[in-house]
């Protein structure tokens, strides 16, 4: 490759070098610095080796534990098998296969357990996806200038970056997606047997790292059969016997997964309730958004900022379907078609909100940036005039946009991210209780909560929890405190005894009281209780309440 590719210019190309850089830079940084959410949770559950079943037995026994005694549920220990995280997830979490979870597995056996190394194998994944990128891009394109933009734009969007941070699934899908796509392109390029044993490879790991994989897959049988890959047939006979042979490795997974079709509707039920078209509308401002910009998160003031970034990024997606063959605008077209069709179709026809997770549409947005990245790429490769005026003043606002949104999240404990929002007290009542000799948990509405608190809290930290919040729940501790919301205990009977304990909240980085409005509305419409629970926080027995 050349040092500097001559359409960009030495400057150009710095710029994405250090776009690059500041990508894998904020990828790392604080990587353990975001709460630990509720979906990490329930990833720590299923790398455990246990079931959401066997930890609410646990945990609501009506004995006296300490937080160090729930660490069989967050941390695999010498005893957990691979077996048990398989049967967890078969049982209780069909939707999700088991590969990233065993992989995570492996991880935390090697490296120990702390939130970082929890977090660790989705973060080498997400370094890798743009990688991955830059080589599906050097693939599609067959140059290498339009390769390092696609590179760059992953490298810094808000989207790609936060689920670098999480443990959970994500970041290996874009990886599986981009580098399944690279070797379809390059086996449909040379015809090479061990292009084809990779690709055959990557399609079953990315089918066993993520169910939504299958969607990925589909778009790219339905590119290879098409003339417009514009290879011979003997080459694309033999990708698809390859697509075919990694899709079969999957079959024991799906027979699973149907024959527990139940579990996995029921886990996924909250996504079925409607939203008011504003609200709908607004919602899918801001996840095609996140995937250049994610400030208007904190303030609806950074919206044209949002709208100006996905004005470039469709101006360019359009000039890249115009300015280059079917060849190369066809695979990146199906692969973020099907999925957009697969989930936001029944959503509109069903009045659900399942296309609202944005996590779903990774390869929806993966599309969006490689149009992006295709039309900047041409209106750069204009010696002179607007257009190449146009291509760089795009992307240098869409690297900036990007670089300031990971600026600025990299410094906030919370995000928009699931479940972010409604814990991020933890830390501070984890601080609080460690104050108190003798500070007993005896109530909370979510069991997830103790698990929750467990990564911050010191492990002699004691709770007996109750099914209520009545008088034999504080009568069994020197110390009760409850966690809950000034709203869920407003339904409390013994509500007027408890007050809420003031909290010392580091780096809180809170949006503006209009965003919040918004979210409220969306969650009371959906039915959903995070946002009923933004205010969590910590109550102990008022000082002028008779002890019971």
């Amino acid at each position: 490759m050349r040092s500097a590719p001559a359409p960009l210019g030495r400057a150009a190309f710095g710029a994405l070098l250090l776009s690059i850089a500041l990508g894998v830079f904020f990828r790392i940084y604080h990587a353990d610095f975001k709460l630990y959410n509720a979906d990490e949770v329930n990833s720590s559950i299923r790398i455990s080796g246990h079931t959401n079943k066997q930890v609410s037995h646990a945990i609501f026994d009506g004995r006296l534990h300490h937080i160090g005694d729930i660490d069989a549920f967050a941390i695999p220990t010498a005893k957990t098998k691979p077996s048990d995280i398989w049967q967890s997830l078969a049982s209780e979490d069909p939707q999700h296969p088991p590969l990233v979870f065993l992989v995570t597995f492996a991880s935390e056996r090697l490296t120990g357990d702390s939130i970082f190394f929890r977090r660790l194998p989705a973060l080498v994944f997400g370094l890798l996806a743009v990688w991955a990128a830059w080589w599906f891009g050097r693939e599609l394109f067959r140059e290498a200038e339009p390769a390092w933009i696609l590179a760059a734009l992953i490298a810094v969007s808000p989207f790609q970056v936060a689920y670098s941070q999480e443990a959970r699934e994500y970041s290996f899908f874009l990886f599986a997606l981009c580098a399944s796509s690279a070797l379809l392109l390059a086996a449909l390029r040379t015809g090479g047997r061990g292009f084809l044993v990779c690709y055959a490879l990557s399609v079953a790991l990315g089918c066993w790292g993520f169910t939504l994989f299958l969607l990925v897959a589909a778009a790219q049988g339905l590119y290879t059969v098409t003339p417009a890959s514009g290879t011979p047939r003997a080459r694309r006979v033999g990708a698809l016997i390859a697509l075919a042979a990694g899709l079969l490795t999957f079959v024991p997974w799906l027979l699973n997964l149907a024959k527990n079709v139940n579990v996995a509707v029921n886990d996924t039920a909250w996504q079925t309730t409607a939203l008011t078209a504003p609200l709908y509308a607004g919602k899918w401002i801001f996840n095609a958004g996140s995937v250049f910009f994610d400030l208007d998160y904190l303030s609806l003031a950074w919206l044209p900022v949002v709208l100006l970034a996905l004005a470039i990024a469709f101006v360019a997606c359009v000039a890249f379907v115009r300015g280059t063959p079917p060849r190369i605008w066809l695979l990146p077209l199906l692969i973020g078609a099907f999925p957009l069709l697969a989930i936001a179709l029944p959503d509109a026809l069903e009045h659900e909100t399942r296309a609202l997770q944005s996590r779903y549409l990774t390869a929806t947005w993966l599309a969006i940036e490689i149009g992006t990245a295709g039309g900047l790429w041409l209106a750069l490769r204009k010696m002179r005039g607007t257009e190449l005026i146009a291509g760089r003043a795009g992307l240098g606002v869409l690297l900036g946009c990007g670089v300031t949104s990971c600026a600025v999240s990299s410094q906030a404990r919370t995000w928009w991210l699931t479940g972010q929002q409604s814990m991020r007290a933890m830390p501070a009542i984890a601080d609080r209780l460690r104050e108190t000799n003798g500070a007993t948990i005896v109530y909370l509405v979510d069991d997830d909560d103790i698990l929750l608190l467990q990564p911050y809290a010191k492990p002699s930290l004691a709770f007996h929890l109750h099914p209520h919040l009545d008088d034999a729940a504080l009568r069994s501790a020197a110390h009760p405190y409850a966690i809950l919301s000034s709203e869920q205990m407003s339904h409390e009977p013994l509500a007027s005894r408890m007050q809420r304990v003031p909290l010392v909240m580091s780096f809180e980085m809170r949006p503006d009281p209009a965003i919040d409005e918004l979210r409220r509305r969306g969650a009371a419409a959906r039915k959903l209780e995070d946002y009923g629970r933004l205010d969590l926080g910590l109550y102990a027995l008022a000082p002028s309440a008779t002890r019971p």
